[in-house]
């Protein structure tokens, strides 16, 4: 009978297990795009502290992946979009530091005779907000890559489905942003120096602490 209601926790937990991922290691001098725009304190603890993401956070990944794949099937399916490329890895040197820019595509799509590269986002509500900076240098290295001058954000509602697409342009400081930010961390990590905690100290970004797994380790790094 203990077994019997055992059961759905042990359901539960072979879910957890099959969507846990290794903590794959972290290399000096390669860098993640979906990065580009985190708190560099944040940054700087991943690689010298990294941890494992809890299972709730592990299982919205696993929604935004299944989100990506919808679209993917959605441009593939479509008569109005002629797909060039998707889920495309990206690796981009830094010719001032020597590191190397990793990232992956979501899609390429030609709408109209024009080029678009999109990235996919998942979002509880779509809502009137600005677009933040941090997605548009996401985009910026693909575009130069790729060669394409137009690009947007593309959100998804989880509850609804709904879409919303942003057009973001080519930006050339916006890509200069993108190797500053890189230089910083790489400077930072090879120097074996805490950078300043960005996120706190900015009242725009201040809110993204309260999300942080290294919140306890920056506030005793400034007290210290």
């Amino acid at each position: 009978m203990e077994l019997i209601k055992n059961i759905p926790k042990q359901f539960n937990d072979a879910i957890s297990t099959a969507i846990t991922s290794e903590l794959r290691p972290r290399h000096v001098g390669h860098y993640n795009a979906s990065e580009i725009g985190t708190c560099y304190r944040e940054w700087y603890y991943r690689y010298t502290q990294p941890k494992q993401h809890k299972d709730e956070t592990l299982r919205i990944f696993q929604v935004g992946h299944s989100f990506h794949e919808w679209v993917d099937k959605l441009f593939e399916n479509s008569p109005d979009f002629d797909v060039i490329a998707n889920e495309k890895s990206l690796l981009m040197l830094d010719p001032t530091t020597g590191a190397v820019l990793h990232g992956r595509l979501d899609n390429l799509v030609e709408f109209k005779g024009e080029k678009y590269l999109i990235d996919t986002k998942t979002t509880k509500l779509i809502a009137n907000y600005p677009l933040p900076d941090t997605y548009k240098m996401q985009l910026m290295p693909y575009m130069k890559m790729f060669n394409v001058k137009k690009g947007g954000i593309l959100y998804v509602e989880k509850n609804t489905f709904k879409t919303k697409f942003i057009e973001v342009p080519y930006d050339e400081s916006l890509l200069q942003e993108v190797f500053k930010r890189l230089g910083v961390i790489h400077k930072a990590l090879i120097d074996k120096q805490l950078p300043e905690p960005e996120a706190k100290n900015d009242k725009k970004k201040k809110w993204a602490c309260g999300f942080c797994q290294y919140k306890e380790e920056c506030d005793k790094a400034n007290e210290r």
